[in-house]
């Protein structure tokens, strides 16, 4: 019997030591995590997703040290009790099974205090209980508005670059400051940068927007995405957001035709319902590419198929849709610059000693040449070009070592087709939401009172609603419930 309650106690040494360590490393790894994030995660279709192990392999190396010194003071508890048979009768207990369940109970609550104290979980769940009038005040039915397009169309290429942020370009890596993004900083700023600074910037990412999935649906329909408890809404392979107009059903209706290139599983988050059923995009994914037989049937590397094979792809693909007597709108998703360590291609050789590092700087190399191409291409006279990170990095220890203090999602424009007042994209606060509208505007679109969903034109000048609001309001808002909000879950 005492080695069976020994061995309890060493279990319950090691089981609770690493949830306590849990909430320091995810906070170290990931920083303020969005917590509809965390529940979208466990209720949406997880097909295809690259569950990275070493996220769990580094947790183990994180909490090993704390284990093993918990296993230390254990062991010293024990040789003590053992050696001095006086302390034994003091410790003894004639209910030993109550006193396990009790302290189990009681290491149990703590530990769930450590996730609040760096999450604030309790706090999310309070705010949740809320209800908040966001969308009966600014939120805007595309329905309900004029949307006007040019005679002549202006074609679409948007590119939405994963995990980048405009902070790559001033990095400290040992003692030294880096750009790992001196072909996209080059694109920015001889161009267009809707910026937050008068110089190099970019978007703020809010609640509900800080995933690749949420930030699809917020770019292109200007809703954040919000997980609503107790329902069954995310039927993923038959419907996504069915009450939501959005950018791809408005260009479909204007003649454009829609096109979604991504080299992961589309199902995966929903992505491929979402895109079918808003726009009727034509969506091609890992199984489209191994069913063309662009790759091989057992291929997989990284999330599936990396960015050097895309943009090989989407040159080819984008010849034949110009070539077409329609209007389109191309978007991709790129991957290698994913959480937590990316994926450097071996055309690139970077030795930065980080390989988050080395993979971003290989993905500039790559975006840079595939932009190259598209620019000399006949089509591109007529074409829009809009490159954006969904949101920011995930990794949040790699992100501090920025040298700037503010954290912004990357954005260039090229070859928009308006004209614009140049101090309206300077000195900016927005977030992808405010892309919805400023899209549109890009393309030559005029948008009657400058609105779509809960985004701004930001080429009018009117103020965001991270202007108005301010970013700590409107975070707190977009966390509560919404009576309206549930009216996109229903056709």
């Amino acid at each position: 019997m005492k080695d069976k309650a020994k061995r309890t106690v060493y279990i319950y040494a090691i089981v609770f030591t690493m949830l306590y360590t849990a909430p320091f490393y995810l906070h170290q790894q990931f920083g303020d995590l969005d917590l509809n994030q965390v529940l979208y995660l466990f209720i949406s279709n997880q097909k295809g997703a690259n569950m990275d192990w070493i996220i769990i392999l580094n947790y183990i190396l994180f909490t090993l040290p704390f284990v093993l010194l918990v296993l230390a003071l254990v062991s010293l508890f024990y040789y003590m009790r053992d050696k001095f048979p006086v302390l034994n009768q003091k410790i003894m207990d004639h209910k030993p099974r109550a006193k396990a369940i009790s302290s189990a109970i009681v290491l149990f609550l703590v530990g769930l205090l450590l996730f609040d104290f760096k999450f604030q979980v309790f706090s999310f769940i309070k705010t949740r209980s809320d209800t908040s009038i966001l969308y009966e005040r600014y939120y805007v039915n595309p329905d309900t508005v004029e949307i006007s397009f040019p005679e002549t169309k202006q074609n679409l290429i948007y590119i939405v670059l994963e995990s980048l942020n405009t902070n790559f370009d001033h990095l400290i890596i040992d003692d030294a400051s880096v750009n790992l993004i001196p072909n996209l900083k080059t694109l920015a700023q001889e161009n267009l940068n809707l910026s937050h600074t008068s110089g190099f910037g970019g978007a703020q990412q809010l609640n509900g927007l800080s995933w690749t999935m949420a930030s699809l649906v917020g770019m292109s329909s200007g809703i954040h995405l919000s997980v609503l408890m107790g329902e069954d809404i995310y039927k993923q392979d038959q419907e996504f957001l069915p009450g939501v107009k959005t950018i791809g059903e408005i260009l479909a209706e204007a003649g454009y035709a829609n096109y979604f290139l991504l080299g992961s599983d589309g199902k995966y988050a929903g992505r491929q319902t979402y895109f079918e059923t808003h726009g009727d995009y034509e969506v091609i994914d890992i199984n489209t590419l191994k069913a063309e037989a662009v790759v091989p049937q057992d291929y997989n590397v990284f999330w599936g198929v990396e960015d050097t094979k895309l943009f090989s792809y989407a040159k080819t693909k984008l010849l034949e849709v110009a070539a077409q007597d329609q209007p389109f709108n191309f978007t991709l998703l790129t991957v290698d610059t994913h959480f937590m360590e990316g994926y450097m291609d071996p055309t690139c050789y970077y030795d930065y000693g980080i390989s988050y590092a080395n993979a971003i700087a290989c993905a500039d190399d790559l975006l840079g040449e595939f932009m190259d191409w598209i620019t000399a291409q006949d089509f591109y006279e007529n074409t829009t070009v809009i490159l954006i990170g969904d949101h920011n990095t995930m990794n949040d220890g790699f992100l501090s070592l920025r040298h700037d203090e503010q954290v912004s999602i990357y954005n260039a424009m090229l070859n928009v087709n308006l004209d614009f007042d140049p101090k309206f994209v300077n000195h900016r606060d927005f977030s992808v939401l405010d892309m919805f509208p400023t899209t549109l505007a890009a393309l030559g679109a005029t948008i009657e009172g400058e609105r779509l969903g809960l985004g701004v034109n930001v080429f009018s000048g009117e103020p965001t609603l991270l202007e108005r609001l301010g970013k700590n309001e409107l975070n707190n808002e977009l966390i509560k419930q919404s009576d309206y909000y549930e009216h996109f879950y229903k056709p």
